[in-house]
């Protein structure tokens, strides 16, 4: 019996080296007489064990083979792009140009998603069910039915139907032609960061609350860090970038279809001022 084999996606990957690795796993698996050799004179490139090394990651990706690759493999401008892009990021070794590509693929990943900005409601905004409830939506293997949401979250599945039904008067999801069969009308979607929302603070006090009782679960599904960081308006700035940032890479990282032996996990991030500023004027001087 044949084993069927997915194709890897450019747009899951966030590495290099595993992106190019399951694609020669992939075309040997299609083809058992694939070989590096085969590979190399695909790509008009001479040397096969050369083109073994850069895949294996010993020796960087070379810009012709960084533009073969692109050309013959990719279909589209976006995986194209979103290659070069991929190779710029994994042999970028400082944090400011890491950083650049990182926000490049973000682009290219937001223009392909059919990205749905939420209104800031009560029914959606205000209930953390409902966020992990679409969410699941995006997974292949979930089955879109309130019983099988019911397990998933751990939640009763009256309380799945209710949501559903906002979900649907949302215009967010649909039933199918199939009974207690639902399906996404959104493929991606976000909550604005509305600054006074009543309703976003009824959302962040219930993580928050749900947050101090997981605190009881087992140390290898939580965790809790704090940090004292003394930083002025511009450093506040800067690092609420460098969170966003941060927050875009683990998007890419975890951009996945599937979704067994896996948990969805909730990342809270809270910043916040817990003392005054001190004026120059009243610093104390130093002792002679």
């Amino acid at each position: 019996m044949t084993t069927f084999m997915k194709a890897p996606v450019v747009f899951d990957y966030l590495d290099l080296g595993l992106y190019l690795k399951d694609y020669y796993q992939y075309r040997k698996h299609l083809d058992k007489g694939f070989s590096y050799e085969a590979w190399a004179a695909e790509l008009d490139f001479r040397s096969r064990s050369f083109l073994r090394m850069m895949i294996v990651g010993k020796k960087k990706l070379t810009p012709t083979v960084t533009e073969s690759i692109q050309r013959k493999h990719f279909l589209s401008k976006e995986e194209q792009n979103y290659f070069f892009y991929l190779v710029k990021f994994s042999q970028a070794t400082g944090v400011k140009e890491k950083q650049l590509y990182s926000q490049k693929m973000m682009q290219i990943l937001r223009s392909l998603n059919n990205s749905q900005l939420i209104a800031d409601s009560d029914d959606f905004i205000s209930d953390p069910l409902l966020p992990r409830l679409l969410s699941l939506f995006s997974y292949d293997d979930v089955e879109n039915s309130a019983p099988s949401f019911a397990k998933v979250l751990d939640v009763s599945q009256k309380r799945i139907e209710d949501a559903l039904t906002i979900l649907n008067k949302l215009g967010l999801i649909e039933q199918t032609a199939t009974p207690q069969i639902w399906t996404s009308k959104v493929t991606t979607f976000k909550v604005p960061d509305s600054k006074g929302s009543l309703n976003l603070r009824k959302f962040h006090e219930k993580s928050l609350q749900e947050a101090l009782h997981a605190f009881d679960l087992p140390n290898e599904v939580r965790s809790y860090k704090s940090l004292l960081l003394p930083m002025s308006p511009e450093d506040f700035s800067l690092f609420l970038q460098a969170l966003d940032e941060f927050s875009g890479e683990q998007i890419i990282r975890h951009n996945v279809k599937d979704y067994v032996g896996k948990r969805l996990f909730q990342v809270n991030f809270n910043a916040y001022p817990v003392s005054e500023a001190l004026e120059a004027a009243h610093t104390p001087q130093s002792k002679t």
